[in-house]
């Protein structure tokens, strides 16, 4: 019953779906920074960025996005935000992360189909548990609330059902486009 509901999430926690390799990254990486800063563009910013954070060099990433904010103040507010966001989680740098998120959703809350949204909860619950002395993995049978609950205790809904459901396609795209097997995805899914 779970494989007709969403079915590509075996093949998801698996890593059996098409994705870049790091040599794919490298290559991208090393095609940025050989265009002299002053020419870069913003799109060359993000695309080193997540180069960088895809490669696990996260604190890199982190700068690049803020040599892009002093160098573009003003454009592309999302992609910036969001990706600096991402960023500093990545890096175990969750407060930060998440006020970044939260910018993000403001300045375009329908990008990435409002996937923030729940990327933002699920930072905000992990904050909640390690308060409460829980490290990953959570000891599921230890604590109270399961990210579920905390997404309905959270969130505006009509639908109870509805609202699980796009909560898990949710952290299902942040599998496929972000890291298939973080175990704060992996652990949360349900």
């Amino acid at each position: 019953m779970e494989q007709a509901q969403f079915p590509e999430v075996s093949e998801l926690i698996a890593g059996y779906f098409p994705r870049h390799s790091p040599a794919y990254y490298e290559w991208r990486r090393d095609q940025v920074l050989a265009i002299p800063e002053n020419k870069r563009t913003p799109a060359d910013y993000n695309d080193l960025g997540a180069s960088y954070d895809k490669l696990g060099e996260h604190e890199q990433a982190i700068q690049t996005m803020l040599d892009k904010i002093e160098r573009f103040p003003s454009e592309g507010l999302y992609e910036t935000h969001a990706n600096l966001g991402t960023f500093y989680i990545h890096n175990g740098e969750l407060e930060q992360g998440v006020q970044y998120i939260g910018s993000a959703i403001e300045i375009n809350p329908d990008a990435h189909f409002g996937r923030e949204v729940y990327q933002k909860l699920l930072v905000e619950y992990v904050i909640q548990q390690r308060a409460t002395g829980h490290q990953l993995p959570l000891e599921r049978y230890h604590h109270q609330t399961a990210f579920s609950d905390f997404v309905l205790e959270k969130a505006e809904y009509e639908d109870r059902n509805a609202e699980l459901k796009r909560a898990i396609e949710d952290v299902l795209g942040m599998m496929r486009f972000g890291n298939y097997d973080s175990p704060v995805l992996l652990e949360n899914l349900w």
